[in-house]
């Protein structure tokens, strides 16, 4: 009888301890996979770890990709930044544009990234804010704003705070790499441009005049307007083609020949291009032309808040241009007029030029964690 009392407890015993070991077993398990597949488990860990890598070898290929470019341009200068990325990259898998000294490198995958050629720096842009036309959207928020809405924003700058009905008031030009554009409703200043000196340092001049307007607080940089930020409003494309615009000048018995041919009404006999180089006999100098101009009412409507914001008394653009004529050529830069783009030509290619003043415009760059409460109809207040 006890005999068989102990066999029975037995395995009872038995039993118990493999629901036991079962129960465990499926708790390890359940350990072991949130382990592996949760937010901080270890799969994800080395999910996250793994782009960081691919993250930083991408910047440093950048990095290395300049590097290619500013060597390789000293020895060949019609090598580009966008040939050294095609070369660490491969050809088609990213494409670069400049402006001010930043580079912004937009790969197909639609990653996108900046370099800063002053400070050397790498930096993978956040598309927060796009803009349609006259349009701009917080992909974020959804927060819509219209080109032209007034922006209070205290520039810091005591001798601009604008007139009357302006005072402290801003508006929302657009969106550019990701980030809240506004500009100045007037004039902060007026700047001249003198002939051949005023062409070639124009673009620092004008975005010195603007500098002082970054207000560190809520600003990451401040700027001259450009004809980009114009066209990004009206939606104009119709920019002319390098490839339909490149012309041949030479010096042929004393008289300027373009594209082999020799105008009667242009006698000169020299021929200087903008970096000053003089256009020896039979020798050619090939010019690029890109001017273009269009009447601002043609694209937006003029009781729009958009344009309100951009027709204004003549203003500079910080867009340098080059205009070809038959025998000759002008270099200047874009203004605002009853146009959208004008020509004011500083520096002529048969030696006559001009000294010229026009109004600028300032555009600051909003940070991405600025945030603006307010409407369209009564303006918006930026805080952090």
């Amino acid at each position: 009888m006890k005999g068989k009392e102990i066999i029975k407890r037995s395995g009872g015993i038995t039993l118990i301890a493999l629901v036991i070991t079962i129960i465990v077993l499926l708790i390890l398990a359940g350990v072991t996979i949130a382990t592996l597949t949760g937010d901080n488990g270890l799969l994800s860990k080395a999910a996250t770890a793994k782009n960081t890598s691919t993250e930083v070898k991408v910047i440093e290929k950048i990095k290395l990709a300049y590097q290619d470019y500013y060597l390789g341009q000293h020895t060949n200068p019609g090598y580009t930044f966008q040939n050294a990325v095609d070369k660490m990259f491969g050809e088609g898998v990213a494409t670069v544009t400049e402006s001010n000294d930043v580079y912004k490198v937009t790969f197909t995958n639609g990653k996108k990234y900046t370099f800063n050629a002053l400070t050397k720096e790498v930096a993978e842009l956040e598309e927060i804010w796009t803009q349609n036309e006259t349009t701009v959207t917080n992909t974020k928020t959804g927060q819509v704003l219209e080109v032209g809405d007034t922006v209070y924003y205290d520039s810091g700058v005591a001798a601009y705070e604008g007139i009357g009905d302006n005072q402290g008031k801003w508006g929302i030009l657009g969106a550019e790499d990701g980030k809240l554009l506004i500009m100045s409703k007037q004039h902060v200043g007026t700047v001249e441009l003198n002939e051949k000196e005023g062409c070639i340092n124009g673009s620092t001049l004008l975005n010195n005049a603007c500098s002082s307007f970054k207000n560190s607080s809520y600003a990451d940089s401040a700027r001259s307007v450009k004809v980009e930020d114009i066209n990004r409003i009206t939606g104009f494309d119709d920019i002319p083609s390098p490839a339909e615009n490149t012309h041949s000048f030479t010096l042929v018995n004393g008289k300027v020949s373009k594209d082999g041919k020799v105008p009667s009404r242009w006698p000169s006999t020299v021929f200087e291009d903008i970096n000053g180089k003089t256009l020896p006999d039979d020798s050619p100098i090939l010019v690029t032309g890109n001017y273009y101009t269009y009447k601002l009412e043609e694209k937006i409507s003029e009781r729009s808040k958009s344009y309100n914001l951009l027709y204004a008394p003549r203003y500079w653009l910080n867009s340098p241009y080059t205009q070809v004529f038959e025998g000759s050529a002008m270099w200047g830069f874009l203004t605002v007029t009853d146009f959208v783009t004008s020509d004011d030509g500083m520096w002529y290619s048969d030696g006559f030029g001009n000294s010229i003043s026009n109004g600028v415009r300032a555009v600051v760059s909003l940070k991405f964690n600025i945030k603006l409460s307010g409407s369209s109809s009564t303006g918006w207040t930026i805080s952090e």
